[in-house]
Protein backbone atom coordinates (compact mmCIF):
# COMPACT_ATOMS: atom_id res chain seq x y z
CA UNK A 1 0.00 0.00 0.00
CA UNK A 2 0.92 3.45 -0.34
CA UNK A 3 -0.11 6.89 1.37
CA UNK A 4 -2.92 8.72 0.12
CA UNK A 5 -1.39 11.44 -2.39
CA UNK A 6 -3.61 13.98 -0.70
CA UNK A 7 -4.91 14.16 3.47
CA UNK A 8 -8.50 14.10 2.63
CA UNK A 9 -10.62 16.87 3.51
CA UNK A 10 -13.60 15.82 5.37
CA UNK A 11 -13.52 12.50 7.91
CA UNK A 12 -15.17 9.30 6.77
CA UNK A 13 -18.91 9.12 6.66
CA UNK A 14 -19.18 5.76 8.66
CA UNK A 15 -16.52 6.84 11.08
CA UNK A 16 -18.36 8.20 14.27
CA UNK A 17 -16.40 10.44 16.69
CA UNK A 18 -17.25 8.82 19.96
CA UNK A 19 -19.18 6.70 21.44
CA UNK A 20 -20.18 6.37 25.35
CA UNK A 21 -19.49 3.11 26.97
CA UNK A 22 -22.22 1.58 28.92
CA UNK A 23 -21.99 1.17 32.84
CA UNK A 24 -24.23 0.50 35.51
CA UNK A 25 -27.12 2.30 36.51
CA UNK A 26 -25.99 5.16 38.58
CA UNK A 27 -22.55 5.73 37.53
CA UNK A 28 -21.35 7.89 34.85
CA UNK A 29 -20.40 7.20 31.20
CA UNK A 30 -16.96 9.03 29.70
CA UNK A 31 -15.75 8.67 26.30
CA UNK A 32 -12.40 6.86 25.68
CA UNK A 33 -9.57 9.13 25.50
CA UNK A 34 -6.22 8.38 24.47
CA UNK A 35 -3.98 7.03 27.41
CA UNK A 36 -0.30 6.85 27.75
CA UNK A 37 1.18 3.69 26.42
CA UNK A 38 1.74 0.85 29.15
CA UNK A 39 4.39 -1.98 29.10
CA UNK A 40 3.57 -5.24 29.94
CA UNK A 41 6.30 -7.72 29.34
CA UNK A 42 7.75 -8.13 25.62
CA UNK A 43 4.35 -6.94 24.33
CA UNK A 44 2.91 -3.29 24.81
CA UNK A 45 -0.57 -3.20 25.26
CA UNK A 46 -2.53 -0.17 26.09
CA UNK A 47 -6.39 0.00 27.65
CA UNK A 48 -8.33 2.33 24.82
CA UNK A 49 -12.00 1.98 26.18
CA UNK A 50 -13.08 -0.24 29.41
CA UNK A 51 -15.32 -3.04 29.09
CA UNK A 52 -18.17 -4.22 30.91
CA UNK A 53 -19.60 -7.80 31.16
CA UNK A 54 -22.73 -9.75 32.61
CA UNK A 55 -22.89 -12.67 34.28
CA UNK A 56 -25.64 -14.79 35.99
CA UNK A 57 -25.14 -17.54 38.96
CA UNK A 58 -27.74 -20.23 39.56
CA UNK A 59 -27.48 -20.72 43.15
CA UNK A 60 -27.96 -23.91 45.14
CA UNK A 61 -27.23 -26.36 47.93
CA UNK A 62 -23.09 -26.61 47.55
CA UNK A 63 -22.66 -30.28 46.20
CA UNK A 64 -19.86 -30.85 48.66
CA UNK A 65 -22.10 -30.43 51.55
CA UNK A 66 -24.96 -32.61 50.27
CA UNK A 67 -24.76 -35.67 52.55
CA UNK A 68 -22.09 -34.38 54.20
CA UNK A 69 -23.81 -34.01 57.81
CA UNK A 70 -25.77 -30.79 56.49
CA UNK A 71 -29.11 -32.54 56.00
CA UNK A 72 -30.93 -31.07 58.83
CA UNK A 73 -29.51 -27.67 58.11
CA UNK A 74 -31.98 -24.70 58.14
CA UNK A 75 -30.61 -23.62 55.60
CA UNK A 76 -30.41 -26.89 53.11
CA UNK A 77 -33.38 -26.00 50.54
CA UNK A 78 -31.81 -22.25 49.98
CA UNK A 79 -31.45 -21.81 46.40
CA UNK A 80 -31.53 -18.51 43.96
CA UNK A 81 -29.75 -16.54 41.29
CA UNK A 82 -27.20 -13.72 41.21
CA UNK A 83 -27.04 -10.96 38.38
CA UNK A 84 -23.50 -9.55 38.59
CA UNK A 85 -21.75 -6.45 36.50
CA UNK A 86 -18.11 -6.42 36.43
CA UNK A 87 -16.32 -3.53 34.67
CA UNK A 88 -12.84 -3.13 33.84
CA UNK A 89 -12.76 0.59 35.34
CA UNK A 90 -13.88 -0.97 38.65
CA UNK A 91 -17.37 -0.73 38.92
CA UNK A 92 -18.57 -4.09 40.74
CA UNK A 93 -22.52 -4.57 41.19
CA UNK A 94 -24.31 -7.63 42.12
CA UNK A 95 -28.03 -8.51 42.46
CA UNK A 96 -28.88 -11.63 43.99
CA UNK A 97 -32.64 -13.21 45.04
CA UNK A 98 -32.52 -15.70 47.64
CA UNK A 99 -35.68 -18.38 48.73
CA UNK A 100 -36.20 -20.60 51.49
CA UNK A 101 -33.57 -19.84 53.81
CA UNK A 102 -33.86 -19.28 57.46
CA UNK A 103 -31.01 -18.05 59.03
CA UNK A 104 -29.30 -14.18 58.24
CA UNK A 105 -27.09 -14.54 55.01
CA UNK A 106 -23.88 -12.90 55.95
CA UNK A 107 -21.60 -12.94 53.05
CA UNK A 108 -21.67 -12.94 49.38
CA UNK A 109 -18.69 -13.53 47.23
CA UNK A 110 -17.07 -14.55 43.44
CA UNK A 111 -14.13 -17.16 43.85
CA UNK A 112 -12.02 -18.27 41.61
CA UNK A 113 -11.41 -21.73 41.52
CA UNK A 114 -7.98 -23.76 42.50
CA UNK A 115 -6.17 -24.98 39.72
CA UNK A 116 -7.22 -28.75 38.45
CA UNK A 117 -11.48 -27.83 39.22
CA UNK A 118 -13.80 -25.21 38.06
CA UNK A 119 -16.22 -23.20 39.43
CA UNK A 120 -18.67 -26.26 39.72
CA UNK A 121 -16.56 -28.66 41.72
CA UNK A 122 -13.78 -26.49 42.67
CA UNK A 123 -13.15 -24.08 45.75
CA UNK A 124 -11.33 -21.25 45.90
CA UNK A 125 -9.92 -17.20 47.44
CA UNK A 126 -12.54 -14.76 47.36
CA UNK A 127 -11.88 -11.87 44.53
CA UNK A 128 -14.65 -9.69 44.67
CA UNK A 129 -16.66 -9.35 47.82
CA UNK A 130 -20.49 -7.93 47.89
CA UNK A 131 -22.65 -7.93 51.03
CA UNK A 132 -21.84 -8.91 54.42
CA UNK A 133 -21.52 -8.80 57.97
CA UNK A 134 -18.79 -6.49 59.77
CA UNK A 135 -19.09 -7.69 62.91
CA UNK A 136 -19.11 -11.28 64.18
CA UNK A 137 -20.43 -13.58 63.80
CA UNK A 138 -18.94 -13.14 59.93
CA UNK A 139 -16.48 -14.16 57.56
CA UNK A 140 -13.41 -11.93 57.31
CA UNK A 141 -12.14 -11.41 53.93
CA UNK A 142 -9.96 -7.99 55.09
CA UNK A 143 -11.84 -5.22 54.16
CA UNK A 144 -14.86 -4.05 55.48
CA UNK A 145 -18.23 -5.16 53.41
CA UNK A 146 -20.18 -1.99 51.54
CA UNK A 147 -23.38 -3.34 53.04
CA UNK A 148 -25.04 -6.07 54.91
CA UNK A 149 -27.29 -9.29 53.74
CA UNK A 150 -30.59 -8.52 53.35
CA UNK A 151 -33.07 -10.02 56.07
CA UNK A 152 -35.78 -13.03 54.89
CA UNK A 153 -39.28 -11.91 54.68
CA UNK A 154 -41.91 -13.58 53.13
CA UNK A 155 -39.39 -16.54 52.19
CA UNK A 156 -37.04 -14.71 50.47
CA UNK A 157 -34.12 -12.31 50.99
CA UNK A 158 -33.33 -9.73 48.22
CA UNK A 159 -29.92 -8.14 47.71
CA UNK A 160 -30.61 -5.19 44.76
CA UNK A 161 -27.40 -3.91 43.52
CA UNK A 162 -24.87 -4.70 46.07
CA UNK A 163 -22.03 -2.79 45.77
CA UNK A 164 -18.46 -5.36 44.99
CA UNK A 165 -15.45 -5.08 47.32
CA UNK A 166 -12.35 -5.98 45.08
CA UNK A 167 -10.18 -7.82 47.18
CA UNK A 168 -7.74 -9.64 45.09
CA UNK A 169 -4.59 -10.06 45.71
CA UNK A 170 -2.90 -11.93 42.83
CA UNK A 171 -4.39 -9.19 39.96
CA UNK A 172 -5.49 -5.51 39.57
CA UNK A 173 -9.10 -5.40 39.04
CA UNK A 174 -8.80 -4.68 35.07
CA UNK A 175 -6.91 -7.92 34.66
CA UNK A 176 -9.09 -9.99 36.63
CA UNK A 177 -12.25 -8.76 35.05
CA UNK A 178 -10.53 -9.90 31.95
CA UNK A 179 -9.81 -12.96 33.08
CA UNK A 180 -13.64 -13.76 34.29
CA UNK A 181 -14.93 -12.86 31.07
CA UNK A 182 -12.84 -15.05 29.44
CA UNK A 183 -12.23 -17.73 31.63
CA UNK A 184 -15.45 -17.80 33.37
CA UNK A 185 -16.24 -21.46 34.31
CA UNK A 186 -13.59 -20.78 36.66
CA UNK A 187 -15.53 -18.79 38.84
CA UNK A 188 -18.27 -19.08 41.69
CA UNK A 189 -20.52 -16.85 43.42
CA UNK A 190 -21.50 -17.82 46.60
CA UNK A 191 -23.50 -17.07 49.56
CA UNK A 192 -22.64 -18.08 53.46
CA UNK A 193 -25.48 -18.03 55.88
CA UNK A 194 -25.24 -18.21 60.35
CA UNK A 195 -26.46 -21.39 59.19
CA UNK A 196 -23.66 -22.77 57.66
CA UNK A 197 -21.06 -20.68 59.45
CA UNK A 198 -22.16 -22.87 62.34
CA UNK A 199 -21.24 -26.14 60.72
CA UNK A 200 -17.47 -24.91 60.41
CA UNK A 201 -15.47 -25.88 57.54
CA UNK A 202 -14.09 -23.66 54.75
CA UNK A 203 -16.82 -21.42 54.71
CA UNK A 204 -17.04 -20.94 51.33
CA UNK A 205 -20.51 -21.02 51.04
CA UNK A 206 -23.57 -22.53 51.45
CA UNK A 207 -25.47 -21.51 47.96
CA UNK A 208 -22.98 -21.19 44.97
CA UNK A 209 -23.27 -21.54 41.70
CA UNK A 210 -20.72 -21.42 38.82
CA UNK A 211 -20.62 -17.91 36.53
CA UNK A 212 -22.16 -17.57 33.50
CA UNK A 213 -21.44 -14.87 30.92
CA UNK A 214 -24.83 -13.52 30.04
CA UNK A 215 -26.54 -13.24 26.10
CA UNK A 216 -23.82 -11.85 24.43
CA UNK A 217 -21.57 -11.19 27.26
CA UNK A 218 -21.49 -7.38 27.39
CA UNK A 219 -22.39 -4.22 27.11
CA UNK A 220 -19.59 -3.04 25.80
CA UNK A 221 -16.07 -5.07 25.47
CA UNK A 222 -12.46 -3.62 26.52
CA UNK A 223 -10.49 -2.26 23.56
CA UNK A 224 -6.95 -1.97 23.79
CA UNK A 225 -3.87 -0.69 21.50
CA UNK A 226 -1.64 -3.54 20.52
CA UNK A 227 1.85 -2.12 19.69
CA UNK A 228 3.42 -5.39 19.07
CA UNK A 229 3.09 -9.35 18.49
CA UNK A 230 -0.99 -9.80 17.72
CA UNK A 231 -4.15 -9.29 19.00
CA UNK A 232 -4.52 -13.46 19.65
CA UNK A 233 -1.49 -13.32 21.22
CA UNK A 234 -2.07 -11.34 24.16
CA UNK A 235 -5.32 -13.10 24.46
CA UNK A 236 -7.57 -10.66 22.33
CA UNK A 237 -9.31 -10.68 19.47
CA UNK A 238 -9.06 -9.23 16.01
CA UNK A 239 -11.42 -6.82 14.87
CA UNK A 240 -13.44 -7.28 10.86
CA UNK A 241 -16.21 -5.31 11.13
CA UNK A 242 -15.60 -1.56 9.45
CA UNK A 243 -17.61 0.36 11.68
CA UNK A 244 -16.28 -1.17 14.65
CA UNK A 245 -12.78 -0.66 13.69
CA UNK A 246 -13.54 2.89 12.49
CA UNK A 247 -15.86 4.29 15.71
CA UNK A 248 -12.95 2.74 18.53
CA UNK A 249 -10.37 4.54 16.62
CA UNK A 250 -12.16 7.57 16.17
CA UNK A 251 -12.85 7.36 20.02
CA UNK A 252 -9.66 6.27 21.47
CA UNK A 253 -6.81 7.37 19.02
CA UNK A 254 -8.03 10.95 18.05
CA UNK A 255 -7.88 12.69 14.89
CA UNK A 256 -8.56 10.19 12.40
CA UNK A 257 -7.78 11.57 9.01
CA UNK A 258 -8.40 9.34 6.48
CA UNK A 259 -9.76 5.73 6.16
CA UNK A 260 -9.05 2.68 3.86
CA UNK A 261 -12.11 1.48 4.20
CA UNK A 262 -13.30 -2.76 3.66
CA UNK A 263 -9.04 -2.84 2.87
CA UNK A 264 -7.63 -5.89 1.04
CA UNK A 265 -4.08 -5.20 1.61
CA UNK A 266 -1.43 -8.24 1.38
CA UNK A 267 1.23 -5.85 3.80
CA UNK A 268 -1.36 -4.66 6.00
CA UNK A 269 -2.04 -6.71 9.74
CA UNK A 270 -5.10 -8.39 9.89
CA UNK A 271 -8.28 -6.89 11.77
CA UNK A 272 -8.34 -2.99 12.57
CA UNK A 273 -5.14 -1.07 12.87
CA UNK A 274 -4.00 2.59 12.27
CA UNK A 275 -0.97 4.11 10.87
CA UNK A 276 0.80 7.52 12.20
CA UNK A 277 1.14 9.63 9.47
CA UNK A 278 1.55 13.16 9.59
CA UNK A 279 -2.02 14.85 9.82
CA UNK A 280 -3.41 12.03 11.57
CA UNK A 281 -4.17 8.30 11.27
CA UNK A 282 -4.76 6.60 8.74
CA UNK A 283 -7.18 3.27 9.60
CA UNK A 284 -7.46 0.43 8.02
CA UNK A 285 -9.77 -2.90 7.65
CA UNK A 286 -8.18 -5.73 6.85
CA UNK A 287 -10.24 -8.74 6.37
CA UNK A 288 -8.88 -12.22 8.54
CA UNK A 289 -6.17 -14.36 6.29
CA UNK A 290 -5.33 -11.09 4.12
CA UNK A 291 -2.04 -10.23 5.32
CA UNK A 292 1.03 -11.90 3.36
CA UNK A 293 4.03 -12.50 5.46
CA UNK A 294 6.70 -11.32 3.39
CA UNK A 295 5.03 -9.76 0.76
CA UNK A 296 5.79 -6.37 -1.07
CA UNK A 297 5.43 -3.48 1.21
CA UNK A 298 6.17 0.29 1.51
CA UNK A 299 10.31 1.10 1.89
CA UNK A 300 9.24 3.99 4.39
CA UNK A 301 7.55 1.89 6.58
CA UNK A 302 10.33 1.09 9.64
CA UNK A 303 11.40 -1.39 10.20
CA UNK A 304 10.02 -4.07 7.78
CA UNK A 305 12.94 -3.40 4.89
CA UNK A 306 10.37 -3.68 2.24
CA UNK A 307 8.67 -6.37 3.41
CA UNK A 308 5.61 -7.02 5.42
CA UNK A 309 5.40 -8.88 8.71
CA UNK A 310 2.07 -9.13 9.09
CA UNK A 311 2.08 -8.02 12.96
CA UNK A 312 1.02 -4.89 15.00
CA UNK A 313 3.82 -2.26 15.64
CA UNK A 314 4.41 1.19 17.40
CA UNK A 315 4.24 2.46 13.93
CA UNK A 316 1.15 1.15 13.14
CA UNK A 317 -0.45 -0.50 16.13
CA UNK A 318 -3.77 -2.99 15.96
CA UNK A 319 -7.02 -1.95 18.18
CA UNK A 320 -8.13 -5.10 19.38
CA UNK A 321 -10.75 -6.25 20.94
CA UNK A 322 -11.15 -8.06 24.56
CA UNK A 323 -11.66 -11.82 23.93
CA UNK A 324 -15.21 -13.18 24.88
CA UNK A 325 -14.68 -16.51 24.51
Amino acid sequence: TSTPTSTPTSTPTSTRASRDIDVPPGTTATTAQPSATTTMGPTTTTTIADGCYKFKARLSLHSQLQGRGFDNNQDKDMWGVAYIDLCTNGTLRASATMQDGKTQLIAAHIHVADAGHDGADGSGPVVIGFCGRNAAPSIDIGTPYAVECGAWADGKSRNDRMPGVFVDKDMGVRERVDDISKRTSMYYFSLESEGGLARGGDHRGVARGMLELEGPGRWEPAYYRQESGTCAGVGLANIYDRDECEAIAAAGLGNVAWTAGGSQFADVVDGCSARTIEGGWHVFTNAAGKCERGSSAPSWIPELNGHADCLCSAFQPCICRGALE
